[in-house]
C-alpha cells in the first residue's frame, strides 16, 4: 500500500508538473496569439491608413487633372474663338477686296466701252468728213468735167 501510495504520489507530482508545463505552454501560446492579433490589428490599421492616403492622393490627382483639362479646354476654346474672329475678319477683308475689284473691273469696262464709243464716234466723224470730202471732190470733179465739156 505504501509503495502504491508512493507511486500514486509520484504520478500525481508528474501530472501536476505536466499540467504546469502544459499551462505554461498554453499561456505562452495565448501570449503569442494575443501578440499576433495585436500585430494583425496594427497591420490592418496601417494598411487602412495607407489606403486612405492613396485614395486621397488619387482623388487629388484626379482633381488636378480635371482642373488641368478644364484649363486646357478654356485655352483651346479661347484659341478657337480667336481663330474664328480672325477668319471672319479675313473673310470680310476678302469680301471688301472683291467688292473693290468688282468696282475697278466695272470702271475699266465702262472706260473701255466709252473709249470704244469715242473711237466709233471718231471713225463716224472721219467717215462723214471723208464722205463730205469725197462728195465735195465728186462735185468739184463734176464741175471740172462740165467746164471741160463747155470748153
Amino acid at each position: 500500500v505504501a509503495r502504491h501510495r508512493e507511486e500514486l504520489d509520484e504520478w500525481e507530482r508528474e501530472a501536476v508538473e505536466r499540467d504546469a508545463r502544459h499551462r505554461a505552454s498554453l499561456d505562452a501560446l495565448m501570449e503569442d496569439h494575443s501578440q499576433a492579433l495585436a500585430t494583425r490589428d496594427r497591420v490592418i490599421e496601417e494598411l487602412q491608413s495607407r489606403h486612405r492616403q492613396l485614395a486621397d492622393a488619387g482623388a487629388a490627382q484626379v482633381r488636378a487633372l480635371e482642373q488641368s483639362h478644364a484649363t486646357e479646354l478654356e485655352i483651346v476654346s479661347a484659341e478657337m474663338e480667336r481663330d474664328r474672329v480672325q477668319a471672319a475678319a479675313a473673310l470680310e477683308g476678302i469680301k471688301d477686296r472683291l467688292v473693290a475689284f468688282e468696282q475697278v473691273a466695272e470702271a475699266e469696262r465702262r472706260t473701255v466701252q466709252e473709249k470704244a464709243e469715242i473711237e466709233m464716234s471718231r471713225r463716224e466723224a472721219v467717215s462723214e468728213s471723208a464722205v463730205k470730202q469725197a462728195e465735195a471732190r465728186v462735185e468739184m470733179l463734176g464741175e471740172e468735167l462740165r467746164e471741160a465739156e463747155r470748153r
